[in-house]
């Protein structure tokens, strides 16, 4: 059996998409001809070069800026610039956006469901650019790996492109897994698309092995440069997640286990030296990276990826290891600064050491990306000013923030004791999106969400410490593009 793996737009084209990235390498590693297309690379780079837009200074920058680290305000400009290229573009069809994040169709993903719209941004791309690929390289079988919902209207296209030309193929990835455990609306995308199934990927192994037993780097078709000063290379320690216990967590559907540590290390000893490690796992599982730190020094390689603030990071030495191994940044899901919402929410982090943790972290050179979470059911007033006065006391040593508003998933165990916290769920309006992850709410009659919103648009917002770090944060081309800043980004 011979396999094509396509990533349909649209994701950030910073790095290639995890899941059809391991993927393909684990079909390879089994012996099975498995290249990926990124299709999403190749769309952003069409979209831009059909815009008439002379976005050329700013793909030099994004791929090889001076040093090989990005500079905030330069960041920031070229970013713009190729934000600015990708709507003119869109323009051209009525009704759609696209930005290097986000891809969305006139009136919502329920329109591409109900009638697909003819006259998308894909329909000439799809043309030009996968013909000659199917032509080239004869397949049996197409994997479509879509990960996000942004990929959705490029995938319903895809999948009647493949279909036109007879050829056998399956679709699958994170969004429709996550539509089927904890979401709802996947009968209605199968309407559409048929060939959609719903598991990991382990069905396809010969081997009857979990998928990520077995890895090697897969072959790359596009000749496209990612827009990234290194290769970014997707890689994880876990399936699952290794805390496993938040109330609202939606991987506690997912089996855990770790991958085996040969398998890792040998993974990414072969990759392409000064590498960029993306570890995606939910949270990297502290004790398990020694494991790793000989395999990123000797190829020279720079690691990031999410991790939880705990005491392992403060143990003698801990973060000294990490830092001279190339650990560029670390993505610290803070979340609170309450230690109530902390606590009752089962988060397992206390807000005096996630301060000293990124204290410490910061002191030897790695950034410190923040993601706070607002907006939970119960929280308080109080509750907010803590994650504020928490921010104001580590405000120097915080990179990066991302602070949202939380959305409470269909399935989750928060959703099963609703009433131990007086949460009511509601229902979206009859004209919106019929494919869901999330469930609206009040929570005693209030909306913490529209409370957290406020909070967030006025005096969090407002804050000088938070501002400051605000400023710093990319608009556009978030966590790899982080973790290639360089110092000349104000702290």
């Amino acid at each position: 059996m011979n396999c094509l793996i396509l990533s349909p737009p649209v994701h950030q084209p910073s790095e290639p998409p995890a899941g059809a990235y391991l993927l393909a390498g684990a079909l390879a590693a089994r012996g099975i001809a498995a290249p990926m297309l990124d299709l999403s690379l190749e769309f952003f780079h069409y979209a831009m070069e059909q815009s008439g837009m002379n976005t050329k200074p700013a793909l030099k920058y994004m791929t090889a800026p001076p040093e090989g680290v990005y500079d905030t305000h330069r960041h920031a400009g070229h970013s713009g610039v190729i934000a600015s290229a990708l709507r003119s573009f869109a323009a051209s069809f009525p009704g759609w956006s696209l930005t290097p994040m986000d891809c969305s169709p006139p009136r919502g993903l329920h329109r591409i469901l109900d009638t697909p719209v003819s006259g998308t941004p894909f329909s000439a791309f799809l043309d030009r650019v996968l013909d000659p690929v199917l032509e080239k390289h004869g397949t049996s079988l197409v994997l479509v790996s879509t990960a996000y919902l942004s990929q959705l209207p490029a995938t319903v296209e895809l999948a009647a492109f493949l279909r036109r030309r007879s050829l056998r193929f399956l679709v699958g990835g994170s969004v429709f897994n996550s539509l089927s455990s904890t979401g709802g609306g996947l009968e209605l995308v199968r309407r559409v698309i048929p060939e959609v199934v719903a598991h990991d990927g382990s069905d396809l192994m010969p081997d009857g092995k979990p998928v990520l037993d077995s890895i090697t780097h897969p072959v790359l078709l596009s000749g496209r440069p990612y827009l990234s000063p290194a290769p970014v290379i997707p890689a994880a320690f876990t399936t699952g997640c290794i805390w496993n216990r938040c109330l609202f967590c939606p991987d506690r559907a997912r089996p855990f286990r770790y991958l085996p540590e040969d398998t890792l290390r040998d993974f990414i000893a072969s990759a392409p030296r000064e590498s960029m490690i993306h570890f995606v796992d939910s949270t990297i599982p502290a004790h398990r990276l020694p494991g790793v730190l000989e395999a990123l020094r000797r190829n020279r390689a720079r690691f990031f990826g999410f991790a939880r603030a705990t005491g392992e990071y403060l143990a003698p030495g801990f973060l000294d290891a990490l830092a001279a191994s190339g650990c560029s940044m670390l993505q610290w899901g803070l979340e609170s600064g309450s230690r109530e919402i902390l606590r009752r929410f089962h988060k397992g982090t206390d807000p005096d050491t996630a301060k000293k943790v990124l204290r410490e972290a910061g002191g030897r050179g790695i950034r410190n990306y923040v993601y706070l979470l607002f907006g939970l059911p119960g929280e308080t007033g109080d509750d907010r000013e803590e994650t504020l006065r928490m921010i104001r006391e580590i405000g120097r040593d915080v990179d990066f923030l991302n602070a949202s508003v939380f959305n409470l998933p269909l399935e989750c165990e928060l959703v099963r004791r609703r009433g131990e916290f007086g949460m009511e769920l509601g229902e979206y309006d009859a004209g919106s999106d019929v494919i869901r992850l999330y469930s609206p709410f009040v929570c005693d009659g209030r909306d913490p969400r529209r409370e957290a919103k406020g909070f967030l648009r006025g005096e969090f917002g407002k804050d000088p410490a938070v501002s400051r770090i605000l400023r710093n944060t990319p608009k556009w081309f978030r966590a790899a593009h982080m973790a290639f800043m360089g110092p000349d980004s104000p702290r």
